[in-house]
């Protein structure tokens, strides 16, 4: 709960996530009707995803005996690096705690940097997307600051139509306990028989393939970018050996490495030491054998620090 402006969010994975301060901002102001929850999409570019938005998850919520509070359903999108909102009206004993939530993604990917919620008595709790990372869940770096914070946490991947593992997540914000949710328990919390048929009714509908025939798959909208960094935290190596890291290509200026995401492969700067088989930051292009792998440019570069036109020095 928040006190004096500031909430703390303390790890349980001792060690591993340490504590994290939610300035003010991060949190609504209560709502007697229900709880408001505010999300922060994680990548904080121009151009971001060009133009491929997520949509905000459906989010149900749930009293500390199981009992379902309420929900919110296709509330929308939410642009990178932007903070949305999603309010949910309590059904019942609208003063209640609803002590866990369950995120469910819909057909637009999105990245979630952090997760706030406000009870309709004014309390407050906090999440960060390095939960996801440490329990399994697909994630990348971000350059978002937690408001009231130093901390840049990593996002986590959710999606509905089967591009990527994770369709939801689940929190207990007293314990900030979280578990990850594959495409096969994505609806095992609902607590009510009838609640988990419309919702499952609903999402056949939505993933009907014509109406996304001419969707551009999450893979291949990822091809087409490409990060530079600068910060140690940020290492292109941890990036590459994660098995459940997703996202753009990345280059690391400070560490002269590259990697590349599609297969997981670590790559030196091109210089004098590395002429071939290297990454050439000025190219932007990877150059394996003499060649250039790309056929194309990267049709969105984004650049966190550093330049990239001063990336290839030696190493």
């Amino acid at each position: 709960m928040a006190a004096g402006g500031v909430l703390r969010v303390f790890s349980v994975i001792s060690g591993i996530l340490g504590t994290v301060q939610f300035g003010i901002d991060n949190f609504a102001s209560p709502d007697s009707s229900g709880s408001t929850i505010r999300i922060l999409a994680g990548l904080d570019v121009d151009g971001g995803l060009q133009n491929a938005c997520g949509d905000l998850p459906d989010v149900r919520l749930y009293n500390e005996a199981g009992n379902f509070l309420g929900i919110s359903a296709d509330t929308g999108k939410i642009d990178d690096g932007t903070t949305g909102e999603i309010k949910i009206k309590h059904k019942e004993d609208k003063g209640q705690q609803a002590a866990y939530a369950l995120f469910s993604a819909n057909n637009n990917a999105i990245y979630i940097a952090s997760a706030s919620i406000t009870w309709p008595n004014g309390d407050e709790y906090g999440w960060v997307g390095d939960w996801g990372r440490e329990c399994g869940g697909s994630w990348y770096f971000s350059n978002v600051f937690i408001q009231g914070s130093n901390h840049k946490p990593t996002f986590l991947w959710i999606d509905g139509n089967g591009e990527q593992p994770q369709t939801g997540f689940q929190i207990h914000w007293p314990g900030i306990v979280y578990w990850a949710l594959d495409n096969g328990s994505r609806e095992t919390f609902a607590a009510d028989e009838s609640i988990r048929s419309r919702i499952h009714e609903r999402r056949q509908n939505r993933h009907n393939p014509t109406d996304n025939s001419t969707v551009i798959s999450l893979a291949d909208r990822l091809a087409e970018l490409l990060v530079f960094d600068s910060e140690e935290e940020h290492s292109a190596t941890e990036l590459c050996l994660s098995k459940t890291s997703l996202g753009p290509d990345f280059a690391n200026n400070d560490q002269k490495l590259f990697c590349h995401m599609s297969d997981k492969t670590l790559w030196p700067f091109c210089n004098d030491v590395y002429p071939d088989d290297c990454f050439d930051a000025d190219l932007q292009q990877l150059v394996i054998g003499g060649k250039v792998v790309r056929d194309r440019k990267y049709a969105n570069v984004i650049n966190w620090g550093g330049s990239s036109k001063s990336a290839s020095g030696a190493a």
